[in-house]
């Protein structure tokens, strides 16, 4: 005949275990749940027998004395509920079961920077992933840095402990989670920073489906579904209601985001490619982002590089309109331009007044991208006064190539035609600056109906 318990406790029977005082004080309603529920304080005097349950905030592998080593202290088949504190990095949390052909699979603490935080919906129910994404991830979004489990290595594959992130941080740690040791018992574990009620609720029902002779009834029972009053009923639709018109918002949101981030990415390379190179490129790059912008004011550009010949060494650039020619030379540095470069220019306008079929009405234009490392509106002077002078008596032109940006920008646009464009920068003579192309935008827009 078997024996009978005389003394039987109300089932599930509920150990805590929990050295932090505030943790302990926030998991305390539990104890309204039905079942029995013992605190404890000596691990290593505990019939496990007589548990269902352990909650708890001391790692399930640890040392019980600094004189002893690492052991799990938690008997096999137990399933917990556990809070992570943060720790060292790899610090170990639990192992799993060791069998045939399978290694154990080691449970640590892991650390990283960043605050990232994610989710994979796949292996949850719906539950875990609405409460993941309402709740936990308001939780622990605003860390500074994240902490939480992630699995050690083992020899042998594939290990029996085996880990379902509740969500995901840098590094793909897992913030909380479930894992299973290999004796098919669901623990569960959960920072001690996150709102713990809801997701012991979520325990517990699980273990109620997975374990029903331990725990027979569902917790805060007299509060589920069946036993509502209308009222309650009503108000708690609205709430699921309310969950599931912001899961397919977030969705949505996330789909947008994402969409719009990809075409972000397209059009940044696109333009760091194009136009932009005109704001941090220098050498061959630069001219050819230079040529790009004046075919779109409809000049004629010829390339000087593509001339092999062993006449004397040309200017980067030719442009031309119908009436007039320019003589063009391009050049990017990280600090100021000397003012060598205009001298070099100047022979090469000569050079070119040589030949025999040479346009007289020729202009040099030196287009210069100075200081690229800085902002364009943040960048020095190009020259001083006096030698701004020489420039303009010699009827020829710097161009700061932000200006040039600017002015292909709104021609791109539509907001100037590239005839307008042509015409500034045949008739300006000195410097035309950023500053300088702003204002003759700004006032080519007011100056036509309709605008502002």
């Amino acid at each position: 005949m078997p024996e009978e318990v005389l003394n039987p406790q109300d089932r599930p029977r509920v150990l805590v275990i929990v050295e932090n005082d505030d943790l302990r004080e926030e998991i305390r309603p539990i104890a309204h749940w039905g079942g029995s529920l013992e605190e404890h304080a000596e691990v290593r005097s505990i019939a496990w027998s007589e548990y269902d349950v352990i909650i708890t905030d001391l790692s399930p592998y640890r040392s019980l004395a600094s004189h002893l080593p690492l052991q799990r202290w938690i008997a096999d088949g137990v399933p917990v509920f556990y809070m992570i504190t943060p720790g060292r990095d790899h610090e170990t949390v639990d192992r799993g079961l060791e069998r045939k052909n399978r290694g154990a699979g080691t449970l640590v603490k892991v650390n990283s920077p960043g605050r990232q935080v994610a989710i994979e919906e796949g292996a949850l129910s719906s539950d875990e992933a609405a409460l993941a994404r309402s709740t936990l991830s308001t939780d622990l979004s605003d860390r500074p840095s994240q902490w939480g489990l992630g699995m050690r290595e083992s020899f042998s594959e594939p290990p029996c402990l085996v880990i379902t992130p509740l969500l995901l941080g840098p590094k793909r740690m897992a913030l909380a989670g479930t894992y299973d040791r290999g004796d098919g018992v669901t623990n569960w574990f959960m920072p001690r920073d996150a709102s713990l009620l809801p997701w012991l609720r979520l325990a517990f029902e699980r273990w109620r489906r997975e374990r029903p002779n331990s725990f027979p009834s569902a917790p805060d029972w007299q509060h589920s579904r069946a036993w509502q009053s209308k009222a309650e009923e009503k108000a708690a639709s609205t709430v699921q209601s309310a969950v599931v018109a912001l899961a397919a918002a977030q969705a949505e949101h996330d789909r947008v985001v994402a969409e719009a981030t990809a075409e972000l990415v397209e059009a940044r390379s696109i333009a760091d490619r194009g136009q932009r190179r005109l704001l941090t490129a220098s050498g061959a790059e630069l001219v050819a982002a230079v040529a790009d912008a004046l075919r779109l004011f409809e000049l004629d550009v010829l390339s000087m590089d593509e001339d092999t010949s062993d006449a004397p060494k040309h200017e980067d650039l030719r442009a031309s309109a119908s009436t007039v020619t320019a003589i063009v030379e391009v050049t990017g540095t990280k600090r100021g331009v000397p003012q060598v470069k205009w001298t070099k220019l100047t022979t090469h306008l000569a050079n070119y007044l040589r030949q025999q079929d040479a346009d007289q009405r020729a202009v040099p234009w030196l287009v210069v991208n100075q200081h690229v490392e800085l902002e364009p509106q943040s960048r020095p002077q190009l020259w001083n006064a006096d030698f701004v002078a020489v420039i303009e008596e010699s009827g020829g032109m710097a161009i700061e190539s932000p200006a040039l940006f600017v002015l292909a920008e709104a021609v791109s646009q539509a907001h100037v035609a590239a005839d307008e464009v042509r015409t500034l920068l045949f008739e300006t003579r000195g410097v035309l600056d950023l500053q300088g192309a702003q204002q003759f935008l700004a006032e080519q827009i007011e100056a036509k109906p309709g605008t502002s």
